[in-house]
């Protein structure tokens, strides 16, 4: 049997190996080519999942965002709501009580539904508060004030800071700048680490008075212990005379020269939360009728009035942990409530 004759050749065995070579490169080549596709998609998948999270980042702000204006738009109601309370109040009688309904409103928490939204409203009458503005022409008030300050628990850090407050809020408001007693005027202010300039006028904004000397924020607001005087002052209002129905208790007494003592005050304020005493409330010389009032305190009727001008209007709702709230400072008048302050949040 013949053998096969195999005849070496140097050329064939250099294609052999080129070929094999070859063969190598493209499977090293399809490599690297898997390598970058599998890296390429990798890149891509994270922008993608980059770019989802931004789409969702972006509308989960417009979703907060659609929440707060729906928000806005129901407390919005709820202020054209008090508006309506206050006009019907005013037309229907011409005298004001905390039986009103705009002051009860308040006393279930104040809770409509609007729109689907739970929204509370509050209206306090700022008309039994002490107005600020008036102290440099009506002396009843500074005092009502020197004894208010005088008689009850507010952070005083010096027996001279009532005396200060009052001449300060009158060297604040006269257009002088001749400095009263133990008051302040320009140079006090501009000498300040941050200096500023006293109005010079009549204040016109909620907390102006928290610029004044001797008025620091501890005496404003208070703490635990201690009452705020923020609760009792005001620098709204057309009218110098304080609403004896709506007076804070403290205010009452300090009007009272301090003579009333804290089972007379009970009583009071017992008597004109009474619904059957309501049609007593419009004369302002109601307390003498109190059992026990003694009839040497009298309080100034010059001081005093049963009808209200001047309000705070707080509108509120809450949805998944966003709020919105609108705060309005407002004088009534017959047919029209004016705006003076507003402030939304």
């Amino acid at each position: 049997m013949l053998k096969k004759r195999y005849i070496y050749h140097p050329t064939a065995m250099v294609r052999t190996n080129q070929s094999a070579h070859n063969c190598g490169i493209i499977r090293s080549v399809r490599g690297i080519a898997l390598l970058t596709v599998i890296l390429i998609i990798g890149v891509m998948s994270v922008a993608v999942i980059s770019m989802s999270r931004k789409n969702i980042g972006v509308i989960t702000v417009v979703e907060r965002e659609r929440t707060r204006l729906n928000l806005l738009t129901a407390v919005e109601s709820g202020i054209a709501i008090a508006h309506g309370l206050l006009l019907k109040d005013l037309a229907e009688n011409n005298y004001d009580s905390l039986l009103d309904r705009w002051a009860t409103i308040g006393a279930d928490k104040g809770i409509l539904e609007i729109d689907n939204h739970r929204v509370e409203i509050r209206i306090e009458d700022l008309s039994g508060r002490l107005p600020l503005n008036s102290i440099v022409e009506n002396a009843g008030i500074t005092s009502a004030l020197f004894q208010l300050l005088k008689d009850y628990n507010f952070l005083i850090r010096e027996e001279r800071q009532p005396t200060q407050l009052i001449d300060s809020v009158a060297d604040w408001i006269d257009t002088d700048d001749t400095v009263r007693g133990d008051g302040a005027e320009k140079f006090y202010y501009q000498s300040l680490p941050d200096p500023y300039i006293p109005r010079n006028g009549p204040m016109i904004l909620p907390s102006e008075y928290q610029h004044v000397k001797a008025i620091d924020r501890n005496l404003d607001f208070g703490n635990e212990s201690n009452d705020g005087l923020s609760r009792y002052l005001t620098v709204f209002g057309n009218d110098s005379r304080i609403n004896i129905n709506t007076a804070p208790l403290k205010i009452v007494n300090a009007l009272a020269g301090g003579l009333l003592n804290d089972d007379l005050l009970e009583s009071f304020e017992r008597y004109r939360n009474a619904q059957q005493n309501i049609a007593e409330l419009r004369r302002k010389d109601w307390y003498r009728d109190l059992p026990g009032w003694p009839s040497r305190v009298v309080i100034d009727p010059r001081l005093i009035t049963t009808r209200s001008n001047a309000f705070k209007i707080v509108s509120r709702a809450e949805k998944d942990g966003i709020q919105a709230k609108i705060t309005l400072y407002v004088e009534r008048t017959p047919g029209r409530i004016s705006v003076n302050y507003r402030k939304v949040m």
